[in-house]
């Protein structure tokens, strides 16, 4: 028997039992990834609500405003350990729900499922029943909290 990792092992064996996956037929999942490519998924249809993003050739990048003032990307790296860059998710998400007509509005109601290509994964693995990720790839966001291991907003 092979020896789990930590985290990602939990997340996994999680998503399985609230999908009802019998572990007869898939045993085990380990999924890898490009960590900043965002999906944004219409939690009703199941379907993206636009093209996934990664760096290369999207138009994310130039719509970036670092906060200003000398201190103004300090409270963002010490809780994420990120500096504000198109790299990373969070300006992704920021950009396609500037950009997408109504996705600002669903994403407000609740209707919307943000991630990297893990939890796309599993959220079709699972029927749409599940949508998590690990901290390893929920750190790449922006939106993650390292010194609490929380999602926030505020970052």
């Amino acid at each position: 028997m092979r020896r789990r990792s930590g985290h990602a092992a939990a997340h996994r064996d999680e998503a399985l039992r609230q999908g009802r996956t019998d572990g007869r037929r898939h045993r085990r999942y380990r999924i890898t990834n490009q960590r900043e490519t965002t999906v944004v998924v219409d939690r009703e249809t199941g379907q993206p609500v636009h093209h996934r993003h990664c760096v290369a050739g999207s138009p994310y990048g130039r719509s970036v405003r670092p906060a200003e003032g000398p201190r103004a990307g300090a409270v963002d790296q010490r809780k994420t350990g990120l500096v504000v860059d198109a790299y990373f998710s969070g300006t992704k998400l920021e950009w396609l729900l500037r950009s997408v007509p109504g996705a600002r509005a669903k994403a407000k109601a609740g209707k919307l499922a943000f991630g990297t290509v893990d939890s796309w994964l599993v959220w079709n693995l699972t029927g749409g029943r599940v949508h998590v990720t690990d901290p390893s790839n929920a750190s790449r966001t922006m939106l993650f909290n390292l010194r609490t291991g929380d999602w926030t907003t505020s970052c």
